[in-house]
């Protein structure tokens, strides 16, 4: 009996590191609390700063939890309001490439964020350096079997960049706002 019991709470504490069922649920809360700081500096406060800050400690201190994905998606873009695409694109490259390249759970887990990650990850290389030096990022995408509506934006996008070529003209303007209220609602704040 006692054999049946220790298997059983070592398959309670499978992936938690060593930790308690207690710890595990205490980071969960805590990790939900800061999630919700972060709203409320964004939503009731208009505080990108604070906002930023606050999920960027998030994303330190719990670098494999739910809600690392949102949180890196929310920097990202508040990095784009911002107009630092440097910042920006590195948040997207993180959640594109880092995030999911190799089995980060147990499963063949794929955030549906992660290739609308890398099309960022493209508008912004080309925002920051030109449509040529987006072209690669394009079709390294293409490459990595997306489809629907996110390979449809990137094929769209790479015969823009290669078209326009040099000139930095026909560079969307949307790419540079953001639109707050509607990623609040698309993260579910």
């Amino acid at each position: 009996m006692r054999v049946a019991a220790a298997f059983a709470l070592a398959a309670l504490c499978v992936g938690c590191g060593g930790r308690s069922a207690v710890q595990v649920d205490a980071d969960r809360a805590a990790e939900r609390a800061r999630w919700r700081a972060a709203a409320a500096a964004l939503m009731n406060h208009g505080d990108l700063l604070g906002c930023r800050q606050t999920l960027t400690a998030q994303v330190k201190a719990w670098p494999e939890g739910s809600l690392t994905d949102d949180a890196l998606w929310v920097l990202g873009h508040l990095a784009r309001r911002l107009g630092q695409w440097s910042t920006a694109r590195a948040w997207f490259a993180v959640l594109a490439h880092d995030r999911h390249g190799e089995s980060w759970v147990v499963g063949s887990y794929r955030n549906a964020r992660q290739p609308w990650a890398a099309v960022w990850e493209a508008r912004l290389t080309w925002l920051e350096h030109g449509p040529q030096a987006a072209v690669g990022r394009y079709e390294v995408l293409l490459a990595d079997d997306v489809s629907g509506p996110v390979a449809e934006a990137a094929r769209t996008e790479l015969a823009d960049a290669k078209r326009v070529g040099a000139s930095r003209t026909g560079l969307p303007d949307a790419w540079a706002r953001v639109d707050l209220a509607a990623l609040a609602r698309e993260v579910g704040w």
